[in-house]
């Protein structure tokens, strides 16, 4: 099944957990860790922390049941979900709601018996007890993220299921009456294989949100993945990032025009132009692996990022000093298009930062067709080239800039005639 891929895909080492043998420093950082997991192997996953007691954290684990910590990992007990003993490797996610400590939300994937539980006692810990939630159209026992908003609405993604190909499953859904009832706010794209969901933190109204979508394989599930925007809470929904499987976005908490972008096949990927209607995105070439899985703030610390990957370990960085910020990036952009929106053709003009040499375009339509690609070579005294638009039909296009066989930086286009 393929849930549990993408399960193992969508781990990241948590931080306090298991990172003893992983962490590798890029300026500076502690490089002693102690190991204060569970034991006994296995994967861990999407640790949470209680937001009402800082102390208490919680992890789910593909060998039995989720696990309880009251001493931030010190000691850990079991959290038993009786009603789901034939279910204890599909616990993935725990949820604390922010407005009420007794409330929590875990998500189990079964395709028969997964969806959203629910406890109302949190506090009676092994004691506690967990019901499950109805389950929001569509849907066949794949939660994903859970997120639950000051006014007590709950956002989730539940993610892919094949069976045996992809199954229109997937998707956002919302409940604003604790899990009684869902509405299903998916864009058409999110149907097959949705990933993360973000909520915006610079917005105080709790209104933007994102979400990550890989693309499936064979069939309707091809050429989905990318980021998906919303700024009405999933009523109206904005592709803005269109790369095949993206994992995770991250908003810098001190700048809302920032966010970084994990990626399946093609690294870390970074925007500074977040607010706008049409953001550009470009690679962060010196973060030197393709499977990123999440990136993190320090709290107490916002210039220092944490890079989690799927085989690559842990990397850390000051965002101000080291490469790991596109500000020390020589590569931090390529192109701008002029004008844009567009009509007969549109410029892309290299910026100061561009390296001379051969470079590839490709235009790519919403359904992931390429309609144009062409080849040149730029250098300092000829650094833009025009791409001819004639004939194709008003709507939003992504160039996609290969430098040395890499894709470098994607930027959207709105043709109009």
């Amino acid at each position: 099944m393929i849930y549990h891929t993408f399960l193992y895909k969508s781990v990241f080492i948590f931080l306090l957990l298991i990172l003893n043998s992983y962490y590798i420093s890029l300026n500076g950082q502690p490089s002693q860790w102690q190991a204060s997991g569970i034991g006994g192997g296995g994967a861990l996953f999407s640790p949470s922390i209680n937001p009402h007691n800082t102390n208490e954290v919680y992890i789910a684990s593909d060998l039995t049941a989720m696990y309880n910590s009251t001493n931030f990992g010190e000691s850990w007990t079991v959290v038993p979900f009786y009603e789901l003993t034939a279910l204890n490797e599909s616990q993935i996610q725990f949820t604390a709601d922010p407005n009420n400590p007794e409330v929590a939300y875990a998500s189990v994937a079964h395709s028969e018996e997964g969806d959203i539980y629910k406890t109302n006692n949190l506090s009676a810990g092994t004691a506690s007890s967990w019901t499950r939630l109805s389950s929001p159209p569509r849907t066949e026992g794949h939660p994903f993220q859970i997120k639950v908003l000051n006014d007590g609405t709950i956002v989730c993604t539940y993610s892919g299921r094949r069976d045996p190909g992809f199954t229109a499953s997937s998707g956002l859904f919302v409940s604003t009456n604790g899990g009684n009832s869902w509405s299903d706010r998916s864009d058409p794209g999110m149907n097959y294989w949705s990933k993360d969901v973000v909520i915006d933190p610079h917005d105080g109204n709790q209104q933007t949100w994102y979400v990550a979508v890989f693309s499936g394989w064979g069939g309707a599930a091809n050429d989905l993945g990318g980021i998906y925007r919303t700024t009405d809470r999933g009523i109206n929904w904005t592709r803005i990032y269109d790369l095949d499987r993206v994992e995770s976005m991250t908003i810098d908490p001190d700048n809302g025009n920032e966010m970084y972008v994990t990626t399946e096949y093609e690294g870390l990927w970074y925007t500074d132009e977040l607010n706008n209607a049409n953001p550009s995105f470009f690679r962060l070439d010196a973060y030197p692996f393709q499977h990123p899985i999440r990136v993190f703030f320090n709290p107490y610390n916002t210039n220092e990022i944490w890079v989690s990957s799927f085989g690559n370990g842990m990397k850390s960085g000051n965002k101000i000093t080291t490469s790991v910020h596109p500000t020390a990036s020589t590569q931090r952009r390529i192109f701008r298009l002029s004008p844009n929106p567009a009509n007969d053709h549109v410029l892309l003009k290299g910026e100061a930062q561009f390296s001379p040499g051969q470079y590839q375009v490709q235009l790519v339509n919403t359904s992931g067709q390429t309609v144009r690609q062409i080849s040149f070579i730029l250098n300092m005294q000829h650094a833009e080239h025009p791409l001819p638009l004639s004939q194709l039909p008003t709507g939003q296009y992504f160039i996609h800039i290969r430098y040395r066989g890499k894709l470098m930086q994607i930027l959207p286009l709105v043709v109009q005639r």
